[in-house]
């Protein structure tokens, strides 16, 4: 099932271009003529990330046979086009085909397909630059995504699409930059539909920063220190430049190397309008005549900004230092890395302005300890430190290792048998200016065993040879069945147990099991043995077992292989949902008849008497989405909603024969202000596609990153692009675009490995998280009779995924209401159980949703955890 908004053409996109200027030096470009025929400019959404195409008038051009491979793209002449041998291209951002450093234009040909879905390249500007992608000449559908891997990776994160162009069947695609930063950016072209060979050209040419917030040059994603030159002048008094902080950090802007008068601003775009606002300027700095101007702002959140060079007095030319660090810069404001077993890696930079970046971690055990400071332009020095006095100095004898290897190489520090306690690792210039990448790891001595389940029912079974064991259920499809996520301590007597469980006998033990430290369980033994889980349903001891999973008198539960699939019958045992959290549906109304709602709902907030299903179709796709959410749980009757105690306000924005329909802007605003009223935070779920675009409905989603998430289902059509307003995903880190997973048969009854994405369902970039589908659902269907109300074995669709995730993030909202949306978004993504490749992927976004482990992390950071 999928409710689809009505059809409009109302919205139209716009184009921009950034500003040049005659002060700026031509450079020489090598052309390489595709054919007889012109680009036209692409239609272009007002975002910097763009979705653009060739105009259809554009004509195709043959691609030629794969006969050489490159050696670097730099090695373009005028009117030469380079050939690749057949997927001369990488298949990954680790092994994508290095084009060296471009300056001009130049054109590779290579294949995607069945056979090779995706081609990657990498290629450096060395200045600032406007950047042109053509893809053309193809005979199928093919997509375009340009990138930055802004932590080195390997992968592509949340935040690193930088642009794409996603134009239907054979149509080119386009992408259209403005004011790059100089950096290392990677290229795909990637399969949609079919088989086809392309032609892709890449031109740089030089530039200068925007004159608008629209047309900022972009620096991406800001780690350490970026530099740019420039001018201004009574002809273009004003220069933008975008940029992005993917972590809290303390921002440094300097302005110098003036011949007159300019000022400096810090500026974020609140609203999302494109405009600068009373509210958004956040800083400023105007020393007089040609005084350098600087800005420091502490403590800055992950978000997009803008600086903003203006004229004041004369023409002047600049040099303009963007500086983020995340790293503290001493003792008592290090940035605190939490619990350390597992590997680490941050990218920062030291230098002149910012000399020592300090890092905390905690070990909760005897540990082998590991250090690696690398990527290096300048000489840089690496230290351990212990406070052991807490004086927030370095005191003699503090400093238990170091590494001071000269010039540019790498600082290497490994320390074995470190014990249990608090530390600080200090990265501290020597000489220069650099950027870094460093990498921290930590093994408790004794032995660690962690050991991951599967979806279904797993058997854990304890080893006495490990003094520290971890164990995480991970949910268990099979649970209606009887078998159970089970820890098998059956040659322990529980009486020779210490036990530390969350809400029944103690608080927990704060642990970091590589996504998060969270709030696990905790078994003391009496050998000194420590035993930590999640995600269990039962222990069985020698002299007993305990049970621990919630088991509401639902007499559907047994077949609700959804919500124990997401481990929702742990996460119970910790919350239920709060009233500090109001779930807001738009969708279809409710099915009514002469009873009132289907008998297993709760009884949601009206908006306005706007709530009655029209049945556009025979069945009420509202009333099955709310049963999945909020379905009266524990009562003896029916299924069990995942939040049991959660408001819920249902807004009917499917258009039908009442005049109290909503669009998209109107129901979210009439849902932010009912929370508002409460005081509550604001989980919305969209279980639909639109093709009306509301720019409002966006400026909503940027203006609420706090107060508000939305939960939005990816589509139906089986594309390799998310379907609108999930693509907005993309954007925004209040938003989850949810794909579609099976349990273990698909649509169709074939048996399926579990968490397989169901083909129907939309992927690509921006995809967040996956949800269970063909799921029990409540149903209300029209008949001459009137509305007949029951239960449906087989709700479909993302429809049905979206709000199991809609509920999950409900749950983590209620464990810990001091959360923002982002942090749930951050939490839901970071906690999802892996699906597909390895990391974040196309097919799959973070994974499938883990309901234990989300609300064990959002209570973590509620006890000071990071």
């Amino acid at each position: 099932m999928f409710a689809k908004l009505p059809r409009s053409s109302d919205f139209n996109f716009s184009s921009s271009n950034g500003a040049t200027s005659a002060l700026q030096t031509s450079a020489t470009t090598f052309t390489t003529t595709l054919a007889s025929t012109d680009f036209t400019d692409p239609l272009q959404h007002d975002h910097w990330m763009q979705a653009s195409a060739l105009n259809d008038s554009t004509a195709d051009v043959t691609a030629a046979t794969f006969d050489r491979r490159p050696a670097s793209f730099s090695e373009f002449t005028s009117n030469n086009a380079l050939t690749l041998a057949a997927d001369a291209a990488g298949d990954t951002l680790s092994t994508a085909l290095n084009l060296g450093v471009i300056s001009g234009s130049g054109t590779v040909r290579d294949f995607v397909g069945s056979s090779d879905p995706n081609d990657f390249y990498r290629f450096q500007i060395t200045a600032s630059s406007n950047l042109s992608l053509r893809l053309i000449g193809l005979a199928a559908d093919a997509d375009l995504y340009f990138i930055q891997d802004a932590n080195s990776n390997g992968m592509v994160d949340r935040g690193e699409v930088l642009s794409y162009a996603i134009a239907p069947g054979s149509n080119p695609e386009a992408i259209d930059l403005t004011g790059l930063a100089a950096g290392n950016y990677f290229i795909q072209v990637t399969q949609y539909q079919g088989d086809t060979n392309y032609q892709l050209a890449i031109t740089t040419t030089p530039s200068g920063a925007g004159g608008t917030l629209s047309t900022a040059a972009n620096f991406g994603i800001l780690t350490g220190q970026r530099s740019t030159n420039d001018f201004v002048t009574n002809a273009n008094p004003q220069a933008f430049y975008r940029f992005q902080l993917n972590a809290i950090s303390n921002l440094n802007l300097t302005l110098n190397g003036l011949s007159a008068d300019a000022d400096l601003y810090l500026i974020r775009d609140n609203n999302n309008n494109g405009a600068i606002d009373s509210n958004d300027v956040l800083a400023a700095s105007v020393a007089p005549g040609t005084t350098p101007d600087s800005i420091n702002v502490t403590g800055l959140a992950a978000g997009t900004y803008f600086v903003d060079v203006i004229r004041y007095s004369g023409n002047t030319t600049y040099n303009l230092t963007l500086t983020a660090d995340a790293a503290g810069n001493t003792l008592n404001t290090a940035r605190n890395i939490g619990s350390l077993y597992n590997t680490q890696r941050f990218n920062d930079f030291v230098g002149s302005a910012d000399s020592a970046d300090f890092y905390r971690f905690s070990l909760s055990n005897t540990s082998n300890f590991s250090l690696n400071l690398s990527g290096l332009s300048a000489d840089a020095d690496a230290y351990l430190i212990r406070d052991a006095n807490g004086n927030g100095a370095i005191d003699l004898g503090e400093i238990l290792a170091a590494s001071i290897t000269a010039g540019s190489s790498s600082e290497t520090i490994v320390l074995n048998n470190l014990a249990a306690g608090s530390y600080i690792v200090l990265v501290n210039q020597f000489n220069g200016n650099t950027n870094y990448s460093l990498q921290l790891a930590a093994t408790p001595v004794g032995g660690l065993q962690i050991v991951q389940g599967t979806l279904s029912a797993d058997t854990f079974t304890y080893n006495a040879n490990y003094r520290y064991s971890v164990f995480s259920g991970n949910g268990n499809l099979a649970f209606g069945s009887g078998r159970r996520d089970l820890l098998d301590l059956s040659t322990v007597l529980s009486s020779s147990v210490s036990f530390n469980l969350i809400g029944i006998n103690g608080n927990g033990v704060l642990f970091d099991s590589g996504n998060g430290t969270q709030m696990f369980d905790g078994l003391l033994l009496s050998n000194g043995n420590q035993i930590l889980f999640e995600g269990i349903d039962s222990i069985r001891f020698a002299d007993r077992t305990f049970n621990l999973a919630i088991i509401p008198n639902d007499p559907l539960f047994s077949q609700q292989w959804s919500l124990t699939m997401m481990g929702v019958q742990s996460a119970w045992r910790l919350t239920t949902g709060s009233n500090n959290v109001l779930i807001g549906i738009e969708d279809s109304g409710l099915g009514f008849n002469s009873a009132g709602i289907h008998p297993d709902l709760r009884i949601p907030i009206v908006i306005d008497g706007n709530l009655a299903d029209e049945f556009a179709e025979p069945t009420s796709h509202g009333t099955a989405v709310e049963g999945i959410l909020s379905a009266i749980s524990n009562n003896g009757i029916g299924l069990s909603g995942i939040n049991w105690s959660s408001p819920v306000a249902q807004v009917d924005v499917i258009s039908g024969r009442e005049a109290g329909d909503r669009n998209l802007t109107q129901a979210t605003q009439a849902l932010i202000a009912q929370a508002a009223r409460n005081g509550q935070r604001l989980v919305i779920n969209l279980s639909l596609t639109a093709t009306t675009i509301e720019p409002a409905f966006e400026q909503l989603i940027a203006s609420h990153q706090t107060d508000v998430l939305f939960v939005i289902a990816s589509g139906n059509d089986g594309s390799s692009s998310l379907a609108y307003p999930a693509y907005l995903a993309n954007f925004y880190s209040n938003v989850i675009a949810v794909g579609a997973s099976f349990g273990t048969v698909d649509s169709s009854g074939n048996a399926v490995v579990p968490g397989t994405r169901a083909p129907y369902s939309n992927y690509g970039y921006g995809l967040t998280l996956m949800g269970p589908t063909n799921v029990v659902a409540t149903r209300a269907v029209a008949s001459p009779s009137g509305v007949v109300f029951g239960y449906d074995p087989q709700f479909t669709g993302t429809s049905a995924a979206a709000p199991n995730v809609t509920g999950v993030a409900s749950l983590v909202w209620s464990a810990n209401p001091n959360l923002t949306a982002t942090q749930v978004q951050q939490i839901l993504s970071e906690t999802a159980y892996d699906l597909g490749a390895p990391g974040y992927d196309f097919a799959y976004g973070n994974g499938f949703v883990n309901a234990d482990t989300a609300v064990r992390r959002a209570i973590a950071l509620g006890a000071g955890a990071v």
